[in-house]
């Protein structure tokens, strides 16, 4: 988003060369010193156009860098925490026991409705027949 200040320094810029026309219609010394001075004022005015749309730039840039490092530190999150459940899934899943699987159930379903409510991938329950139990596809 452009600063006020660069809008006003167009405005104010477009309204100089309306004027400006309209004098430098005149003839002679003066209409052309006045002609020189509204040049080196619209030179200036394009110059500090040029600075505000450089530092615009600037400020953009350092925001889509701090946007970037935070969208690789939630990718880096994610990454881990699959890595945590599927680390757990495997400790669950060596242990043969009843319990062991009860746990498993319920887990994957408290993972899933925690990806419910963020808005995330929807995990897909899918039935391991072999064991009996529901496990979680991502």
């Amino acid at each position: 988003k452009p600063s006020p200040c660069f809008h006003k320094t167009c405005d104010y810029s477009r309204s100089s060369e309306v004027s400006g026309q309209n004098d430098s219609m005149d003839s002679g010394p003066k209409g052309k010193e006045q002609a020189k001075r509204l040049y080196e004022e619209r030179r200036q005015k394009l110059l500090l156009q040029k600075m505000e749309l450089e530092i615009e730039k600037e400020r953009l840039q350092h925001l889509l860098a701090k946007q970037e490092a935070k969208l690789l530190l939630k990718q880096q999150q994610l990454h881990q925490s699959r890595l945590d459940y599927n680390r757990l899934v495997a400790q669950i899943l060596s242990n043969s026991d009843l319990e062991g699987r009860k746990l498993f159930s319920v887990l994957a379903y408290t993972v899933g409705k925690w990806h419910d409510s963020c808005g995330k991938q929807q995990r897909k329950p899918v039935c391991d027949r072999k064991k009996g139990i529901r496990k979680a596809e991502w």
